[in-house]
């Protein structure tokens, strides 16, 4: 699927995510020898930590006991400036690529190069879910305009009420059966609010469950036709 590319392509991270199960063989050291592998592309280590916790009742009802525990289960290694994220855990992988975005192909091969790491270290005995996610900001050089000139399926207000919304939030869910895919699509503005321009929160989360092999692509065929099919010529004028 061929696709615009922008100079100001409004992506702040974009990532790929692959859940898995391991055998009960791996263990924290085995996910800690990975840095050897990345190391020197990825020379900054930091453990990625869990919380349990648990509330109980005592007999007599007077209070309640609470009991938490922590552990590692995986670790997180980045590049010197911390633009480039590996997360190697316990329950799967995933790679960050945070701003500036240069392009897809070179995510997806520095993902499969890392994801190969994991492959032939951790031999997962099924893949339970992939993801593809582009986290984007919009900024419109304004605090006065019309959403519609921007989005193509905006949030609607009844026609009698005032039609300036000052913040919102609206989540869908799509099905793509054809290619056994979902995904999840976020527009929202942020708390932080400016004088003369508006953030817009744009993500694009698409994922497929329970698959033996990942096949990326896919995935960011289904991400660009949500993104392109969402916004209007006036946004793309922002990214070029």
């Amino acid at each position: 699927m061929e696709v615009e590319t922008f100079p100001n392509a409004p992506i702040k991270e974009a990532l790929i995510d692959i859940r898995v199960n391991l055998p009960k063989t791996v263990t924290e050291e085995t996910l800690a020898s990975l840095h050897q592998r990345v190391r020197d592309s990825y020379p900054q280590k930091k453990e990625r930590r869990i919380w349990k916790g648990a509330i109980e009742l005592p007999p007599d009802k007077q209070g309640f006991l609470k009991s938490t525990d922590q552990s590692v289960d995986g670790y997180f290694f980045l590049t010197e400036d911390g633009k480039h994220i590996v997360q190697y855990r316990k329950d799967g992988f995933t790679y960050n690529f945070l701003r500036p975005y240069t392009n897809w192909e070179d995510m997806r091969n520095e993902a499969s190069r890392l994801w190969g790491f994991y492959l032939e270290s951790t031999h997962p005995t099924l893949i339970t879910r992939i993801a593809l996610r582009y986290i984007n900001i919009v900024e419109i050089p304004s605090m006065m305009f019309n959403l519609n000139e921007y989005f193509t399926a905006p949030p609607s207000i009844p026609p009698n009420l005032p039609q300036t919304i000052e913040n919102y939030s609206m989540t869908y869910t799509l099905n793509f059966p054809t290619e056994n895919a979902k995904s999840l699509v976020t527009l929202s503005t942020p708390g932080t609010s400016y004088p003369d321009k508006t953030q817009i929160y744009f993500d694009i989360d698409v994922f497929r469950e329970f698959e033996f092999l990942p096949p990326f692509e896919n995935l960011w065929d289904i991400k660009n036709s949500i993104f392109f099919d969402s916004i209007t010529e006036n946004t793309k004028k922002l990214f070029r």
